[in-house]
């Protein structure tokens, strides 16, 4: 496949710029002026910028004052949780911008399918009468699972405690009152705005302190000079985000799952029978790990990947499937589709080819090195340690030029399962088929 034909199914990663915002972004090049300049080319930055704010505030049916612009839902995140002075209350599955936040949250726990457990909520609101903030994400990244803020609400306005959500993904996906929650935290890039703009929803009657100090832009909130271009691009992009239809994107959803689940019987996928964002699937491949995954679709032109994107470009094991429950190794199989609202279903089709011969070719390797079955050479190509130095060389030709568009991280990981299996060869060659290593790391041969 060219370049032209990459599939694109990171969509809770970033979305591609709207035209809305591209169309925004080309009158803003053209003016230029500080806003917090009293001259009048500060003055129309900053009428520009207080109107983004009065049609973003209108959209969601809040009031404007409570709207503070900044760089995304994680430093939105970080303002609430590292300010808040009190006892502080986090699920097992947070985003790791709140989930890292504070050594001294309290998790509360969840069940193995992602969702809030509420007794255990209350029971930890029952203990002390302590200031309190919960914070709980709307909508998970990764899972697509979306919590019960309404009972949530119910239960922090009982016991008078501050709720916070972070609703990156829910935001245009799943309809709340905003009015709810005291905070709230968005990112403009999930919806098709520019990176680094994002909005934090403030309580005026419960006042946070700066995380930096500076002017006194948005509020002394988040001082510094404002993003315009980011903030225009914000605004272009909101009213359609809120009236974009995802039924059909949900129906493709599903038909992928169920063709996977076909393929693959013993995959899970987590949060299926919860509630959940219409285009997101987190599911496994059984014994095969997260970063082959990702790597093995890379290579085939597909954009997938192993959960959250806000890992420095490194796949690990998500500390979502551990609070959910799961061990190591099925939390490091995971692999998360997130489709776009115009998705194709021969992009889904193509996506599910691709699977199948993953799966299939991983299978074959473990088949081969337990001694279980022989390979059908006919219809799957035979693993890297029981073929020639040809399909050795043209792993690694595939590797150099991998290297070369995703930088050393990936490349480390890589060139180890290679070396792992190279150095699994040349032990057992003479070694009985019927011993099992199947925790050593399948080199995919599908290229």
């Amino acid at each position: 496949m060219s370049n032209q034909e990459k599939i694109y199914l990171d969509y809770n990663a970033t979305r591609p710029l709207r035209y809305s915002a591209r169309q925004e972004l080309v009158q803003g090049f053209e003016l230029c002026g500080n806003p917090s300049a009293v001259h009048s080319s500060g003055n129309t930055i900053r009428r520009m910028i207080e109107n983004s704010r009065d049609t973003i505030a209108q959209a969601l049916k809040i009031e404007s004052r409570r709207l503070i612009f900044t760089s995304g839902a994680t430093e939105s995140n970080n303002i609430v949780l590292k300010n808040f002075k009190g006892r502080v209350i986090i699920s097992a599955t947070e985003h790791s911008s709140v989930y890292k936040v504070r050594d001294d949250a309290i998790i509360c726990r969840v069940t193995n399918s992602g969702m809030i457990d509420l007794q255990y909520l209350e029971q930890l609101l029952l203990e002390t009468d302590e200031p309190t903030l919960v914070s709980i994400i709307a909508a998970h990244n990764e899972t697509g699972v979306i919590q019960p803020l309404e009972k949530i609400q119910k239960l922090t306005q009982k016991f008078n405690a501050c709720l916070h959500t972070d609703a990156t993904q829910a935001l245009g996906r799943v309809n709340f009152d905003w009015n709810s929650f005291d905070f709230i935290s968005f990112s403009g890039h999930k919806i098709g705005a520019m990176t680094g703009i994002g909005i934090l929803v403030i309580n005026p009657d419960k006042p946070l302190c700066p995380l930096m100090h500076g002017g006194g832009q948005e509020r002394s909130y988040r001082p510094g000079t404002a993003n315009f271009l980011g903030i225009l691009s914000l605004k272009a992009v909101i009213q359609e985000t809120l009236e974009e239809d995802w039924s059909s994107t949900k129906k493709l959803r599903d038909y992928l799952e169920l063709q996977i689940l076909d393929i693959s019987p013993l995959s899970i996928i987590f949060g299926r029978t919860e509630t959940r964002i219409p285009n997101t699937c987190l599911i496994t491949m059984p014994n095969v790990n997260s970063a082959t995954q990702v790597m093995s679709f890379d290579l085939n032109n597909i954009c997938v990947s192993a959960g959250s994107a806000c890992s420095s470009g490194k796949v690990k094991i998500s500390h979502t499937l551990k609070g959910m429950g799961y061990s190591d190794d099925v939390a490091n199989s995971g692999l998360r589709v997130s489709l776009a609202p115009d998705a194709t279903k021969k992009d889904v089709d193509h996506f599910i080819s691709i699977w199948k011969k993953i799966y299939l070719s991983c299978s074959d390797n473990m088949h081969v090195q337990s001694g279980t079955n022989s390979v059908d050479t006919t219809t799957h190509n035979t693993p890297v340690y029981n073929n020639s130095n040809k399909s050795v060389f043209r792993i690694i030709d595939k590797l150099k030029s991998y290297c070369l568009t995703t930088g050393t991280n990936k490349k480390n990981e890589f060139v180890q399962g290679i070396k792992e299996q190279s150095s699994f060869k040349k032990k057992h060659h003479h070694k009985t088929k019927n011993k099992v290593h199947s925790n050593k790391p399948a080199i995919l041969q599908f290229y």
